[in-house]
Formats: C-alpha cells, structure tokens, sequence
C-alpha cells in the first residue's frame, strides 16, 4: 500500500509539473497571438493595403518567433549571481565571434 501512495505522489507531482508547463506555453502563444491580433487591427484601421498588410504581419510574426526562441543575458536572472570574473568570462566567449571579425581584434587573437 505503501509503494501505491508513494506512486500515486509522484505521478500527480508529474502531472502537475507537465501542467505547469503546458500553462507558460499556452500564455506565450497568448502574448504573440495578441500582437498579432493588434497589428492587424491597427493595419486594417488605418487602410493598408492588403498586400503591405501581409508583408509586415509576416514579419512581425518571424521576428516574434525569433525572439521567443532566443534567450538575451537580461532573460536569465541567473546569471545576475555570477562573480564578476565568470560573467566577464561569459560575455567574452559569447562577443569572441563578434570581436574576431574586426581587423584590430583579428590580429590580436
């Protein structure tokens, strides 16, 4: 009876976990969706052509989705808890490309 209930525990954690997240998925696709809707009311309100209507919602909408998938230092509060030197660290290797295409920085490394 014991394994049953401690079973039971873990399975309902589980479910709740999977609910959990499927509850941030849904409010993700909420704020995009909810962009969305406004950008095309405020194009159809102000007479845009269709075609430019669907050139900039197409863009917008790639842009969005763009921006969900890539996380920016700011989006990970984490990383507010790195020593000085780890987050300096850090921020080299993340730039390192960025800083290797420069001609002075190319020479240098």
């Amino acid at each position: 009876i014991a394994v049953l209930l401690f079973a039971m525990v873990v399975f309902s954690s589980f479910v709740g976990s999977m609910t959990g997240a499927m509850t941030e998925l849904r409010k993700l696709g909420s704020a995009h969706s909810s962009q969305l809707y406004m950008l095309r009311k405020y194009l159809r309100q102000n007479l845009i052509s269709r075609d430019l209507q669907i050139r900039i919602t197409r863009y917008v909408d790639h842009m969005l989705e763009s921006k969900d998938r890539q996380l920016q230092v700011k989006d990970v509060p984490a990383l507010t808890l790195l020593s000085h030197p780890l987050y300096s660290e850090l921020l080299t290797i993340l730039n390192k490309g960025i800083l290797t295409i420069h001609p002075l920085f190319k020479q240098m490394g």
